[in-house]
């Protein structure tokens, strides 16, 4: 039998490969969405001007509520395929930025989100530390930047909008 450590460790890594493998989906559905059906940005006014916005916006959320209270009556290839649906659904969802930013800057935020991502991975599958106990700490935390957030949105300080930021990396890269 493997040790709790390396059984812990292979799950964490599952869970990575898996959550990886649905982003990937996302981007790609994401950019074939907006460059092959859309095209254009009239086109794109016009999909996610109408009723259709509503299904787009609504339907994540449909699918994250199945996951979630479905999860344990559900069969690995059922769970699975409604996953590649929900990471399908995202992509479409998501396809509107095509039309905002360029693709410089979204592949610059995809990058710096994997690399965060895959540091935070490596960290936590090779520390030794538990990091469970941070957790009531950093929610706490979290919980501080919503109220600081708030206020900064009625004072709108552009040095504390940048501490934010910085702190909100910070305890999400935590948590």
């Amino acid at each position: 039998a493997m040790a709790p450590g390396k059984t812990a460790n292979a799950f964490i890594t599952r869970v990575f490969t898996i959550m990886a493998f649905g982003l990937g989906i996302t981007g790609l559905v994401s950019w074939l969405f907006a460059t092959k059906y859309l095209g254009t940005m009239q086109d794109a006014a016009i999909f996610f001007g109408g009723p259709m916005r509503w299904v787009v916006m609504l339907a994540p959320l449909a699918f994250v509520l199945v996951l979630s209270f479905g999860i344990q009556r559900l069969s690995y290839p059922v769970a699975t395929a409604i996953f590649i649906a929900y990471a399908a659904v995202m992509g479409v969802s998501l396809s509107s930025i095509f039309f905002i930013y360029s693709i410089g800057t979204i592949f610059q935020v995809f990058l710096m989100a994997s690399v965060t991502f895959g540091l935070m991975a490596l960290v936590g599958a090779t520390t030794k530390v538990d990091l469970t106990k941070f957790g009531s700490i950093l929610m706490f935390a979290l919980i501080g930047l919503i109220v600081v957030s708030l206020l900064n949105w009625i004072f709108q300080s552009s040095m504390l909008d940048f501490i934010i930021s910085g702190v909100g990396v910070l305890i999400f890269a935590g948590l």
